[in-house]
């Protein structure tokens, strides 16, 4: 089943990669899990409706970055291309690396092209953007650095303790756009 507000990007869409024509802005995530294998597009399952949740905020809070508030609007990526999951590869990431080689670095250059403004989705994603930046490959892009937005992240943040998923994703958003505005 996919998620509602999933529109396919075209014939590119593959788990780890969601292209978008004309984009300026993109999500980078960890690398592509089971759900992800399942559905054959990026950020599935509870990420991806948290993702689905968070995007109308984002548009509420800075049109200019966020244009949209649908996922189709926006390219998806990941930091690791391959499928990670402990059934499957006894593993649920790739190692820094992995994430750091050539290789990898050239594939996530090429899908970030032209790309102005990134969101880096958690820890593991940022080792290969923030390699990138250093190495002067984005093209002056202006990079966020926000947590995961799978429910376990999410919801373990000490300081949105108490709050509704509504009131955490609405706090997530308010967080993307303070690091954008800066």
């Amino acid at each position: 089943m996919q998620n509602s507000l999933f529109e396919p990007a075209g014939l590119g869409t593959k788990p780890h990669l969601q292209p978008s024509t004309g984009a300026t802005t993109a999500f980078v995530f960890s690398c592509p899990g089971q759900k992800e294998e399942l559905l054959g597009h990026p950020c599935a399952g509870a990420t991806g409706r948290n993702l689905d949740a968070a995007l109308p905020k984002l548009h509420a809070l800075a049109p200019q970055f966020f244009a949209s508030s649908s996922r189709a609007a926006y390219v998806l990526t990941n930091s690791w291309s391959q499928i990670e999951y402990p059934a499957k590869t006894a593993r649920s990431e790739a190692t820094a690396t992995e994430i750091l080689s050539p290789d990898n670095l050239n594939r996530l250059e090429h899908e970030l092209a032209g790309i102005t403004t990134i969101l880096i989705c958690g820890q593991k994603a940022k080792h290969a953007v923030l390699e990138l930046q250093a190495q002067e490959r984005l093209a002056n892009a202006k990079v966020a650095i926000v947590m995961h937005l799978s429910p376990l992240a999410v919801n373990s943040h000490a300081a949105w303790r108490g709050k509704s998923g509504d009131e955490r994703l609405a706090l997530w958003a308010a967080d993307v756009v303070r690091q954008l505005s800066a």
